[in-house]
């Protein structure tokens, strides 16, 4: 693996890491304020992952990388007005604008490869070789 694909197998994981950390948090505090419980302590974190984008994700990505940037990666097509025009459905337009503009967030990054359809690294590998700086941040005993 290049350099490049480790440090964003890295990246990849410090976000992972920053999540689980944050919702196990927000799980020891009882979720809203006032709303105080006992509760029993956690042994085990799931973490889930899926190995493809699912179509409409891809279909994203596709028109993503034909989009033309200027030098600060700002896009100069405007996508999201395609999107608009291509989508009937409010809720499904929401997600499809909400992850087109965290992909162009990671472009500014990482370049055009935060369009692709298949990370260069395999996601499963990093979190279990990662595993037990999981396991140390939030004190647990197993993470599957």
């Amino acid at each position: 693996m290049c350099i490049r694909d480790r440090i964003r197998a890295y990246d990849y994981f410090k976000k992972v890491q920053r999540n689980v950390i944050l919702a196990f948090e927000k799980q020891k505090a009882g979720g809203k304020k006032g709303k105080q419980t006992e509760q029993q302590p956690i042994s085990t974190c799931y973490l889930f992952y899926s190995p493809e984008y699912p179509d409409w994700q891809t279909a994203i990505l596709e028109k993503l990388s034909k989009c033309e940037f200027n030098e600060n990666f700002d896009c100069i097509t405007d996508w999201k007005a395609q999107i608009k025009e291509e989508t009937q459905q409010q809720d499904v337009m929401k997600k499809q604008l909400q992850f087109g503009a965290f992909a162009i967030s990671e472009a500014k990054t990482v370049g055009k490869e935060a369009f692709d359809v298949k990370l260069p690294f395999d996601e499963a590998k990093v979190l279990e070789y990662h595993q037990d700086i999981i396991k140390r941040d939030i004190n647990i005993e197993n993470i599957q």
